[in-house]
Parts: structure tokens; sequence; C-alpha cells
């Protein structure tokens, strides 16, 4: 009898042991997850190339289109925070090509060059389609400085002037984002920049499409 006694005692000792380490691996699980799931704020790092159209100003029946080119190359250097998963900030700086258009009216003739830089910042807002597709929507503001170089002949007098003009732009758009893994993501965006002094500069908005890659940290 007590034979039975002490294996009974040792059973329950052991037993008891079991359950008190199998109670203790849940609250390391919990805590584990957590840690991994915590990761806000998140910032980026990317780049961007596309195309951009202008819309030129009229000067009474005259159009700045007939003698400037409407369509450029762009280059985007971006960084960015996303402060929640729905809500980021992003300033951006952003190069155009320089293009030119040559018209001619026998027998003069106008040519013009023009490039652009542009630098700012957007709000952003996104919205999960699923687990790796996100919508974006954009809100912001940016500084844009176009230098112009204008070129005219008149029989056998040639005439070259320089020229830069400066305006604030209200930008909007809207995107979506595919994120490959925890660090990369692919986006595409479109966006509309209606510039706020455009009487004086006769460029009145601008369109753009871009295709761009970021680094999350």
């Amino acid at each position: 009898m007590k034979n039975i006694l002490l294996i009974a005692g040792i059973f329950t000792l052991l037993t008891g042991n079991s359950f008190a380490s199998n109670w203790s691996i849940p609250t390391q699980s919990i805590q584990q997850q957590y840690k991994t799931t915590n990761k806000s704020p998140k910032y980026t790092l990317g780049i961007d190339i596309g195309q951009s159209w202008i819309n030129f100003d009229k000067d009474e029946d005259y159009s700045y289109k007939e003698i400037a080119a409407d369509k450029y190359n762009t280059i985007n250097i971006n960084f960015g925070s996303r402060f929640t998963p729905k809500i980021g900030l992003e300033a951006f700086l952003q190069k155009s090509s320089n293009e030119s258009k040559k018209t001619a009216y026998h027998p003069d003739s106008i040519e013009t060059n023009i490039e652009y830089l542009a630098l700012g910042g957007d709000l952003l807002l996104y919205q999960p389609i699923n687990k790796d597709v996100e919508i974006l929507a954009a809100l912001g503001l940016a500084y844009y400085d176009f230098d112009i170089t204008g070129k005219a002949s008149h029989f056998d007098q040639y005439y070259e002037d320089n020229d830069s003009a400066e305006s604030l732009g209200m930008r909007t758009g809207l995107g979506l984002q595919f994120n490959i893994n925890s660090n990369w993501a692919v986006r595409i965006m479109g966006r509309y920049t209606t510039l706020l002094n455009h009487k004086q500069d006769y460029i009145k908005n601008i369109s753009e499409l871009s295709l761009g890659i970021r680094y999350l940290f």
C-alpha cells in the first residue's frame, strides 16, 4: 500500500511540473507575437520614373502650345514616413527632361527649350484591398521652377532669350501600391497639379503618370 501511495505521489509531481511548463509557453508566444507586429512607424525610400503633360494658358488668341513642347520625361526621388497603417507623409524631388520644339513661319522660326524642377510633399492615405495591394490617395503642395530658353530668327537676324518661371502647385493623386514583401513595394500613381499663379507664367496645370519602387524600413 505504501508503494502504491509513493508511486501516485511521484506521478502527481511529474504531471504537475509538466502542466506548469506547458502553462508558461502561451505567455511567451503572445509576447513574441506582439513584438513582431508592432512595427510602426515605417519609413520609405523610393524612386519613380514617368511622364508629365503641361497644359499651357492662352494669351488672347495665341496658344503657347504651338511653340513649346507639352510632354516631358520625369524622375522622382522620395522619402516618406508611414505613421499608421493608413496615414503617411512623403517628400519628393522631381526633375524633368529638357524638351525642345521648333516652329517655322517662313522666313521666321522659333525654337523653345523647357525643363523644370519640382520640390514638395504629399499627405498619403492608404486603403488596403488585401494584404498585398493598397489604394493610395495623395494631397500635396509643391514648388515648381521652370527654365525656359527661346531662340528666334528673322531672315538673317537671330535672337536668344533665357527666362525662368516659378510657381506653387496644389497636387492631387490616386494610385495603387503592390507590396512584394515586408521591405519592397511597387507603386503606380497618376497626379494632377494646378499651378496657383499660371496667369503670370502661362502654365495652367500638369498631369503626371509614374511607376516606381519603394524600400520600406
